[in-house]
């Protein structure tokens, strides 16, 4: 690499006018429900009834063709610190829109210590990949996810949403993508949904703690 007074040479820049921009659009449109655990703590017999929602990404071509792409994401997820503590719905609820400036190869630490990668949208809040199947009713707790408010993409197509970032893109890595600030997540406003937790044994709703007075 060749350096003048610390930039690149101008051959060497990366050519941002190349790169297409994407949209990605987090939609308050119900699609269906599945069902997660919570996080950190999860109760042994309680899992929760949580939406699914409609995303879409959208872009242009190779051959100038418009382009827009659905996903079914879970975007709510139930978080319970401690066992003595309340669990509670947490996710990305008020409309925005965020630039992606940032892809990772570690976004989210699994508990067999693997990574999941994704792409930041800020702090701890991540597009990454979601359950293959979380409208299936478990059998058990440890068969199910758990969430605590990122874009989850479900079904197993998380790997189609990267290889349509690129192709709408044009970029040749999401590394590249990212950095050129051309990825841009648009959220929707959508009401926090209600807590819904069903016993495992059962598969019925869980009655409310009696309030003492």
């Amino acid at each position: 690499m060749n350096w003048k007074e610390n930039r690149f040479e101008e051959s060497e820049r990366p050519k941002s006018y190349e790169i297409r921009s994407i949209k990605a659009t987090v939609t308050s449109e119900i699609l269906d429900y599945g069902y997660l655990k919570s996080y950190h703590y999860a109760d042994p017999r309680v899992y929760y009834k949580i939406p699914i929602y409609r995303m879409y990404l959208e872009g242009t071509t190779d051959d100038n063709s418009q382009a827009k792409i659905p996903y079914r994401v879970i975007r709510f997820g139930v978080v319970r610190e401690k066992s003595f503590e309340d669990p509670s719905m947490c996710g990305l609820q008020k409309a925005n829109e965020y630039i992606i400036k940032e892809w990772t190869e570690e976004a989210i630490r699994l508990p067999n210590n693997r990574w999941l990668p994704g792409w930041r949208i800020y702090g701890g809040h991540f597009i990454h990949a979601g359950p293959a199947a979380p409208n299936r009713v478990p059998g058990a707790i440890n068969e199910l996810a758990s969430s605590i408010g990122c874009i989850e993409i479900i079904n197993r197509n998380f790997s189609d949403f990267q290889d349509a970032t690129l192709m709408l893109s044009g970029a040749k890595s999401y590394k590249i993508l990212g950095k050129l600030g051309k990825f841009t997540l648009k959220i929707e406003q959508a009401d926090l949904p209600p807590l819904l937790p069903y016993d495992i044994m059962t598969k019925q709703p869980v009655p409310p703690k009696p309030i003492h007075r």
